[in-house]
């Protein structure tokens, strides 16, 4: 529907359009070679606002991110890991308070414990549809994490996903569900679905069913109405917080009760906050509605 704004920011879809950054120098990261793996072990600025790590360092291509390479970067704000990395370490980037946004690596599979446990300011990542481990207190603390974008390695392609992120158990229960979701040999939208049963906070539900209605991609019957029903259920603690902008996505999926909407107007009209207006407005179209199809 046109005018609509996704809980997916538009300030995320442009990680896609960063690409023109430059690489760091080689000699910013300290590297292990074992014979296996290139390893960055630290980072030489720990100042450093936005890091684009080069795929090669040493001559060798960058397989890992090691345990507390980025530990307390402080003023981090944006990570790019190049596609070459499958793993990061254990606290790679804990305490980045500053950290937003990344795009990690299309091959990743791992990572690790406390990885980016008190990055307090993270709200997106690119990850890797070949991710088969995360650690459930790998994002500790980051109750900002809400979307995720997964990048298909072979194809390319990438999907939106929204994280309920209200508890440690919330975000890693939903990354795993979006990993079964995105899997190369077996990936169905109802194993991610089905997590949404046991989501309680009300900020996730509302963003993750508002997500789901509008990219229904693989949606049963059963669980959109599953979804519908848990938004319609909220419309009248919408309208006592006042929250007009959670109504109008809630009426533009259809999702306000018509046989309750004289009671939301008169609950909106003794608020006196802008919910009335949008009622009201709901109210007038739904009856243009009816009587455009009444006249055929």
């Amino acid at each position: 529907m046109a005018g609509q704004t996704d809980p997916i920011s538009d300030a995320f879809r442009e990680v896609k359009l960063l690409k023109h950054r430059e690489y760091n120098r080689e000699s910013d990261f300290t590297c292990a070679y074992d014979g296996w793996e290139n390893t960055i072990q630290a980072v030489s600025d720990h100042s450093a606002v936005e890091i684009n790590i080069p795929p090669e360092i040493g001559g060798r291509p960058v397989t890992a991110i090691g345990n507390n390479a980025f530990l307390g970067c402080s003023k981090l704000k944006w990570i790019r890991i190049p596609d070459t990395v499958k793993s990061i370490g254990n606290n790679a980037f804990k305490d980045c308070v500053s950290l937003k946004e990344g795009v990690l690596s299309a091959s990743l599979e791992k990572i690790g414990a406390f990885a980016f446990s008190g990055c307090v300011s993270l709200k997106s990542l690119v990850l890797s549809n070949r991710l088969k481990r995360i650690e459930i207190n790998s994002f500790r603390n980051c109750r900002k994490f809400s979307e995720a974008r997964i990048k298909d390695m072979e194809t390319g392609e990438i999907r939106d996903f929204v994280v309920a992120c209200q508890s440690d158990n919330a975000i890693w229960m939903y990354l795993m569900a979006i990993m079964r979701a995105c899997d190369p040999l077996s990936g169905y939208m109802d194993k991610y679905d089905a997590t949404f049963l046991e989501v309680a906070d009300e900020d996730d539900i509302y963003r993750i069913a508002v997500h789901r209605l509008r990219n229904p991609l693989g949606l049963t019957d059963e669980m959109e109405e599953i979804y519908r029903s848990r938004l319609r259920n909220m419309v009248k603690r919408v309208i006592l917080m006042d929250r007009v902008e959670r109504l109008t996505a809630i009426g533009d999926l259809d999702c306000i009760d018509e046989n309750a909407l004289e009671s939301y107007i008169e609950i909106a009209s003794k608020m006196g906050g802008g919910c009335v207006a949008y009622l009201l407005e709901y109210k007038y179209r739904k009856n243009r509605i009816g009587l455009s199809d009444f006249s055929l």
